[in-house]
């Protein structure tokens, strides 16, 4: 199949949302670039500037969203605009994401856009799985919360609501989504402060040796605004670690992800709970960033809900 660099659909409107995606050169390469909003309330076109290395230039909003990870989908929900999503949960998938005729390809961490096209095929193959979109004209975006230079806190959370927010069309509703999540840890803050911190700590052991949420992960923000605190030490956001070192940590409550094996140390495994929906959704910008903060306050301080 050859190239698009142009697909009409919906009565000759232009797959990829009149959409050129342009991979800039990080040295010495320039593009004037006119700002994402202005005062005359303008917003397209819109231009995503260095996601992960790559500018994106949206001349009309998404009709044709194709998620490839669950915080993606709940974002564009959270933002009023899963109507506009054709497909949801696809993965690094590139025959799967093809065949959705799709105009923004969307993934909530690196890893869902981390893969390579099959080698078989006639135009891209071999090549990374977001270069591989690229040359058939699907404009793809990675969470900002993935990319590097951004931290992995709720600045970052709000600034990706807000990106989609304005990708999509609806600055409006993106910063009513920022406004209230802001509200809804404000609330949290106040309601935790004096309080006792527990020791927490946030395992994914869904395969072989656990990995423990580190001190630049947003479960660490989480664990903060919920009054708790990390027992992981050093840096980075997910640190590999075993049972025994866990234990010895001395965490006072062990929250798993879910679909992770319970320690065998029966000791440890006590002070096991579990949050119905701690999924790989809760490490992506999106609602249950808040809810879950909300559900561990409560497991923490039971007292103040």
């Amino acid at each position: 199949m050859k190239p698009r660099s142009k697909v009409l659909s919906r009565g000759g409107r232009a797959l990829g949302a009149g959409v050129s995606a342009i991979v800039l050169a990080l040295a010495g390469c320039s593009l004037p670039m006119p700002d994402n909003t202005n005062d005359s309330g303008v917003l397209f076109p819109y231009f995503d500037r260095d996601n992960c290395g790559v500018t994106v230039k949206y001349d009309l909003a998404p009709i044709r969203a194709a998620t490839l990870t669950p915080g993606a989908t709940d974002l564009l929900g959270a933002l009023g605009v899963s109507n506009r999503v054709v497909a949801s949960g696809l993965g690094p998938d590139f025959a799967r994401i093809r065949a959705t005729n799709s105009d923004f390809v969307y993934s909530g961490t690196m890893s869902g856009m981390t893969g390579q096209v099959p080698d078989q095929d006639p135009v891209a193959g071999g090549v990374a799985l977001r270069d591989g979109l690229q040359r058939y004209d699907h404009p793809t975006h990675v969470s900002v919360l993935y990319c590097p230079g951004h931290l992995q806190n709720l600045d970052t959370v709000y600034l990706e609501a807000t990106i989609v927010g304005d990708i999509f069309g609806v600055p409006e509703a993106a910063a009513k989504l920022v406004d209230d999540w802001r509200g809804e840890f404000n609330r949290l803050t106040e309601r935790m402060r004096g309080l006792r911190r527990p020791n927490v700590a946030i395992v994914d052991a869904r395969g072989g040796q656990p990995k423990l949420a580190g001190p630049g992960s947003l479960a660490q923000t989480l664990v903060t605004f919920a009054g708790g605190a990390n027992v992981a030490t050093g840096s980075g956001q997910w640190l590999a670690s075993d049972w025994a070192a866990i234990k010895d940590a001395q965490p006072d409550l062990v929250v798993l992800v879910d679909g992770s094996q319970v320690p065998a140390d029966p000791s440890l495994a006590k002070k096991v709970t579990r949050l119905n929906g701690l999924d790989d959704g809760l490490f992506e910008a999106g609602p249950k960033v808040p809810e879950v903060a909300q559900r561990l306050a409560a497991i923490l301080h039971p007292d103040k809900f």
